[in-house]
């Protein structure tokens, strides 16, 4: 029909009221027909999180309103996919879009003047606005504004309404193409984009109204392609028509859809992504994904770039400069888009330019649907900040340095956000004292302090303890403190080596690579003789482990042996079924003790022979005084623990082994050594598998040519003028390594027990494993001091309640893996990790993330694991080709044993790394050349 006018309004309407129909009678007034869009449920949702009236109850309401001819229901925030139909259904009819005046710009508006419509204003009536009717319906203050009226349209729409309106940031120059003209007038079209860009070159990108919305933004689904010359019709047409073949050709509105050309941006000094709050948690930080590189996809391609939070504090009132102008820009688009979560797009220029490429609804936090509470965030901040700042250096009363993967790396063993039982065992029976005890007998320094402490939920290592305990006790008190001095100047020239502090900072023992490293003193203030008498007691103290090795294991393995024999007896009074609560704890107090006294400094002695032994080896490599692929097979004739757990969980998976047998041997082990929740190896079912196995052995290296490398091998250790012989050396070195094995696999038989005498005790109160979780070390101490049953579950339950909260609360905080300062709480930049690549082999395969399953098929898959926990030995009697793990260290357990089979591996990669791996389907995973690659 000629000369008839449609007009369209649309919104929530939870609260009908004057406003509304105020907007509804002038719209009528001055059109045949008034169709309002009503936004869907799950739209609304999305973003305000909140909902009175369903979807049916507010069309019931709305369908007796006089001034309203139709409703149709809108699937977003942005009325252009209605106003598409509408046009279609009565395309000589005039649309006018009747909106408030509340919006800070209307993304359709061009799509309405393209079609000869028009865009009506009127003055919103902010009397009985949601937010003052929701003030008036509470008496809490200062209330978030929840409600929030713009528009997000498509990639084009949205960048066409902010180009004139956004002020400290430039949106490149645009041209936008429907399908349909690209299918009928492409001619015409490039003679557009011809005369508009006049020869530069030009970005084509998709602009799908399914691309952009607040459920999925379809990021990379649809195509984009950089470099054209916009005057080559031939490689314009093809750019095009990648990006039109990108879109759904079965939707109604497929002809519709938009093509965005844009000028491309030149001089890029840095792009990426920004999102306005944490993806993952929906706390108040912005994380920018970005690239210092010259390209402008390589984040949102998933092919490259770096990641740092920076908290939205900190970016409001004294931003990083580096990010200063961005974050200005940033600010301006919240502003304009009225506080709306968003995911922007941007480069930076060499001249400190701010190019924005794409503005839209940070799909991601759809789930989140109600915001956080902001404050409660804050509050948690301050008083982890305060905690670091009150740990302390014993020496310099300065807040230390920490890291969550140096030396004894909990992150590896507990995890970064572990459980308070996790985490207070794993100080109690290591970190407090044994670890330092363990190290003394042979020649280290006394730390009388604690080792880890906990931000949060997150355990840290201290730098500055791990650095005085491995200098040398016989070193003078000035010298030692300089060194460490040192040390520290090192590891902030090049944080990513804070994982790696015993073989690339630390001078702990004489090997093949310390004459070389020492000649780097002389340029950093250390004088010939300092450096001499730094050899020489590196050298005496060496020599003097390697000589009385024999009679430290031994001494060692009959502690050992007393520790079984505890353990043994407590099991006897297990099996005689006593249901006293209270002489079940005086088993686990008497379990701890044995531990602390027999079991983990003898562990940590092992283990610290063990890193001499790697770092000798590591170092001939280093030195090229031995090839890798010799050390390769060498390490491969290392026999630890785990070759005889291949063999029997191999005849226990064929039915040879009965499980009784196995149990009795390996049933202790936990895919979560200090984790009460994690299940013990003999309550997990690993599927027997009673068919024969007939394939070969992990274990396949050319023992014929063993002998070869040992003989050089000896020859070599020679050279270090040690008092004792290569054969000795050489022998050091192979029970080192197995030795410490075999201590970790005895000592974690009375840790299992404990916690399976806590899971005992808190059966028998009615606790669960989650909420035992919950309970510390000192909590179980505590409990003699509760004469009933009664009163130590009400005092039990009163902690696990508390705990639960601050458990919740604390793990809201994003935290960096090593803290230097204050600011490192503040400005969060995720470290791109070394990752310690074991072999020289290359192998490709799929991933399998073994993190939420622990008997998947694995059989020739590269397995995916966060911790290295030493339960997830079983891995390696199912024939798999390769493991990534994203924490532990060079000489970690995992590395042990990935040497010992011949294993490609890549230990301890980092978040990032580890996050591009657990995303990929399939990897190359290259150990000689210290890469890895995505196949697909």
């Amino acid at each position: 029909m000629k000369n008839m006018v449609i007009s369209y309004s649309f919104g929530i309407i939870d609260f009908l009221h004057f406003g509304h129909i105020r907007l509804f009678e002038d719209a009528r007034k001055f059109s045949n027909r008034h169709i309002l869009g009503l936004i869907s449920d799950a739209a609304i949702y999305s973003w305000h999180g909140t909902l009175v009236s369903s979807y049916e109850e507010r069309l019931a309401v709305l369908q007796g309103v006089k001034y309203i001819d139709e409703i149709r229901l809108q699937n977003s925030f942005d009325p252009l996919p209605n106003l598409q139909l509408i046009h279609r259904e009565f395309p000589e009819a005039k649309i006018v879009l009747y909106i408030g005046n509340d919006r800070n710009f209307v993304p359709c508006e061009n799509y309405l003047k393209e079609i000869g419509g028009e865009v009506k204003v009127i003055d919103y009536y902010e009397k009985l606005s949601p937010q003052n009717i929701l003030d008036c319906l509470t008496t809490k203050a200062a209330r978030v504004k929840q409600y929030s009226s713009n528009l997000i349209s498509t990639k084009a729409n949205t960048l066409l309404a902010l180009k004139p309106v956004l002020s400290k940031g430039k949106i490149e120059d645009i041209y936008v193409l429907t399908v349909n003209e690209y299918v009928n007038d492409f001619i015409a079209a490039f003679q557009n984009i011809k005369e508009k860009f006049q020869g530069d070159y030009i970005v084509v990108r998709s602009s799908s109204v399914a691309e952009d919305c607040f459920e999925s933004s379809n990021a990379g689904h649809f195509e984009s392609v950089l470099g054209i010359n916009s005057s080559d019709m031939v490689e314009v047409k093809k750019a095009i028509g990648e990006v039109v073949r990108s879109y759904d050709q079965s939707t109604d509105f497929y002809k519709d859809e938009q093509i965005l050309i844009q000028r491309q941006t030149m001089n890029v000094a840095c792009s990426g992504v920004i999102f306005t709050r944490d993806v993952d948690s929906n706390l108040p930080y912005y994380l920018i994904n970005y690239d210092d590189g010259g390209s402008t996809d390589s984040v949102t391609s998933g092919s490259g770039g770096n990641t740092i939070w920076i908290l939205r504090k900190k970016a409001k009132n004294n931003p990083p400069n580096k990010w200063k102008k961005l974050l200005s820009v940033v600010a301006e688009l919240e502003s304009l888009l009225n506080k709306m979560i968003l995911d922007i797009e941007f480069a930076v220029t060499s001249d400190d330019e701010v190019v924005i490429f794409q503005v839209r609804p940070l799909a991601a936090n759809y789930k989140f649907q109600v915001k956080q509470n902001d404050e409660q965030f804050y509050r948690c901040y301050k008083k982890e900040l305060l905690a670091y700042n009150n740990i302390k250096n014993y020496q310099t009363s300065v807040p230390m340095l920490l890291s969550d993967m140096a030396f004894w790396n909990p992150s590896e063993i507990i995890g970064v956000n572990p459980h308070n039982l996790d985490y207070s065992l794993y100080r109690e029976i290591i970190t407090k004292h044994a670890w330092n005890e363990g190290l003394l007998p042979l020649g280290y320094k006394r730390v009388p302090d604690d080792l880890m402490f906990r931000i949060g939920n997150k355990p840290y290592i201290s730098i500055d303890y791990s650095f005085l305990a491995l200098t040398p006790e016989a070193l003078e008190e000035n010298l030692r403190n300089k060194l460490c001095h040192y040390y520290e100047k090192q590891l902030l020239k090049d944080t990513t080596s804070h994982d790696k502090i015993e073989f690339e900072i630390v001078f702990s023992c004489l090997d093949f690579s310390t004459d070389r490293r020492l000649k780097d003193l002389l340029h950093e203030g250390f004088s010939f003789e300092e450096v001499n008498i730094l050899r020489q007691t590196l050298y005496n103290q060496t020599n003097d482990i390697l000589e009385n090795y024999s009679r430290i294991l031994s001494s060692d393995k009959n502690d050992l042996q007393e520790l079984e024999s505890i353990r043994l007896e407590v099991e006897r009074n297990v099996d005689l079924k006593c249901d006293n609560v209270f002489v079940t704890l005086q088993s686990i107090y008497q379990l701890l003790s044995s531990l602390k006294k027999y079991g983990t400094p003898q562990f940590s002695r092992q283990a610290r022979c063990a890193f001499i032994s790697r770092s000798l080896c590591k170092s001939l490599v280093e030195e090229n005084l031995f090839l890798g692929k010799d050390m390769d097979l060498f390490m491969s004739s290392i026999h630890t623990v785990a070759s005889q757990f291949e063999v029997d969980f191999k005849a226990f998976s064929s039915g040879r082994l009965p499980i009784r047998d196995f149990n009795r041997k390996y049933g202790h082990l936990r895919c979560g050594t200090y984790d009460i929740q994690s299940p013990r190896y003999d309550r997990i079912d690993f599927y027997q598998d009673t068919r024969q196995q007939k394939t070969q052995s992990v274990k396949s290296a050319e023992y014929e040519s063993i002998s070869e490398v040992e003989s050089s091998l000896k020859e070599q250790l020679c050279k270090l003028d040690f008092s004792v012989s290569s054969e000795d050396i050489l022998y050091f070195i192979k029970a080192s390594l197995e030795e410490r094995e075999s201590f970790k696999f005895e000592f974690t038989k009375s840790l299992s027990l404990v916690l399976e005498l806590i899971e005992e005790v808190g059966a028998r109160i009615d606790l669960t494993v989650l909420d035992l979780s919950y309970l510390e070390v000192a909590d179980i101490y505590a409990a003699e001091y509760y004469p009933s049953i009664q009163e130590l579950k009400e005092f039990w339950t009163t902690l696990i309640s508390k705990r639960k909260e601050i458990y919740r609360e604390k793990s809201m905080l994003i935290l960096p893996e090593l803290i230097v300062s204050n600011k490192d709480l503040e400005i969060i930049e995720q470290n791109e990790a070394r990752p310690n690549f074991i072999t020289t082999q290359k192998v490709e395969g799929e991933t399998i993330n073994l993190d939420n399953n622990n008997t998947q098929d694995i059989q020739n898959k590269i397995v995916v694991i966060s911790k290295a926990d030493p339960g997830y030995d079983w891995i390696f009697t199912k024939r798999i080709v390769g493991l990534i793990t994203k924490y532990g260290g060079a000489a970690s357990h995992m590395a042990i044993r990935c040497a010992e089979f011949s294993l490609p591996a890549a230990i301890g990669c980092g978040e990032k790394i580890f996050d591009y791996v657990s995303k990929s389907e399939k990897i190359e995973l290259d150990c000689g050349n210290n890469k890895i690659t995505r196949i697909f």
